[in-house]
């Protein structure tokens, strides 16, 4: 065993260089795919790191551990809503070659003990393979709820001792604990889906509509409250017909004028002089407004809001008023 692990100690050391770029490749891939549909989450990659290798070597019973160990190199998302986990699924699928697909959640016995989440050990398509070493290299990712990624972060610590090791009054505690696990992510999702429901409060509908957009250019998270406030004015800005067709007046706009978006928000990522709005959703209205109606959104804006960080906005866009 010695002579083993000193044998796949020295030959990880010399490979995982190219682990840890093959998971930083993955990781903007997916990253990638996943902000163009406007999904907010977050994506990290790592190769994993030679005592955690050789740890797992020891502990598993593999006929030949270098190779059958899948997770040399890993990528993890974490979503806020379970109703997105599916989302990602889908564009794995999509973009990897998937060799082995596990719903953790799934594959547990309502009486057993364990992890939670999706795994998948993908390799590259072809199109996707731009150094020749990672050609048939498998790496795993692993797809967690926030709430998952909690239990995952303290279950290795609780679920130390075989199932059937453990004693009846502490697997019934753990028990409640996926339960509120489960639980919590099925009552975010539905109380998420009652909210989108509920009448009125045009200024959430209108929010809602421009964070799948805004996520797709900015990639991070907004000021909800500011948001709503700045919509009170820019809601009054269409008529009722454009309000019935919001979602395609923001649609049209934004696919006609994609890569200037795209170069807008790219170029005051890092900006910390930069107007505070523009990484903002109703950015997108302004932007909007100041094509197709610039000197009634001049009005609205003056009457509430401070008038320099609409000027500001209007030069950013080429458009000044």
């Amino acid at each position: 065993m010695t002579q083993d692990l000193d044998s796949i100690r020295e030959r990880w050391i010399s490979e995982r260089p190219i682990y840890q770029t093959l998971a930083d490749h993955i990781r903007d891939l997916l990253r990638g795919d996943l902000q163009r549909q406007g999904i907010l989450c977050s994506v990290e990659g790592r190769a994993k790191d030679v005592a955690s290798l050789l740890k797992k070597v020891m502990r598993k019973s593999y006929a030949s551990p270098y190779e059958e160990i899948h997770d040399k190199a890993g990528v993890r998302v974490i979503v806020a809503f379970s109703g997105e986990v599916a989302i990602v699924e889908n564009a794995v699928q999509r973009r990897f070659q998937v060799d082995r697909y596990e719903n953790k959640t799934l594959g547990l016995e309502y009486s057993e003990l364990g992890y939670l989440g999706v795994h998948f050990d993908v390799a590259l398509r072809e199109s996707d393979v731009i150094r020749p070493e990672w050609r048939s290299l498998i790496a795993e990712i692993q797809v967690h709820t926030k709430a998952q990624n909690c239990w995952s972060d303290v279950s290795h610590r609780l679920l130390y001792k075989q199932d059937h090791d453990t004693p009846t009054e502490i697997k019934r505690r753990v028990y409640r604990l996926m339960a509120l696990i489960e639980l919590f992510d099925e009552t975010v999702q539905e109380s998420r889906k009652a909210i989108e429901m509920l009448p009125g409060a045009p200024e959430a509908a209108v929010l809602r509509e421009l964070e799948q957009y805004f996520y797709q250019f900015a990639g991070r998270a907004y000021d909800r409250d500011l948001s709503l406030r700045i919509l009170e004015v820019l809601e009054g800005l269409y008529d009722h017909q454009e309000k019935q067709a919001f979602h395609d007046v923001i649609s049209a706009f934004v696919e006609k004028n994609r890569p200037k978006l795209a170069e807008l928000f790219a170029a005051y990522r890092n900006d910390e002089r930069g107007n505070p709005l523009i990484f903002q959703p109703e950015s997108l209205i302004v932007f909007e407004r100041l094509e197709h109606d610039p000197f009634r959104l001049r009005d609205s804006w003056a009457a509430t809001l401070p008038m320099p960080l609409l000027e500001s906005l209007a030069a950013i866009w080429g458009r000044p008023i």
